[in-house]
């Protein structure tokens, strides 16, 4: 049986993601693939996938935590054209 987790992802008035009330249109959900491992994406209310984890994890407490990086590390992240490391 597959189970999904889902965090709601609002913005606070620094532009930080902050889990809780529903603010924003988007969702990370959190499931197991056809394999074992654990996966996530962040989902928008209008069905699209607008980002997902790119690997598998072994646990789903790992996924929870690469998650977690991404809305920690790159709330307001650059965007940069071209390869990285070859700007």
């Amino acid at each position: 049986m597959r189970q999904r987790c889902q965090t709601r992802l609002r913005r606070n008035t620094l532009g930080a993601g902050v889990s809780g009330a529903s603010m924003a249109p988007a969702t990370f959900h959190v499931y197991e693939d056809k394999s074992g491992q654990f996966r996530w994406r962040l989902v928008h209310d209008n069905g699209n996938i607008i980002a997902d984890s790119g690997e598998g994890y072994a646990s789903k407490q790992k996924a929870k935590q690469g998650l977690q990086s991404v809305k920690d590390n790159a709330p307001d992240a650059d965007v940069v054209e071209g390869n990285p490391g070859n700007e």
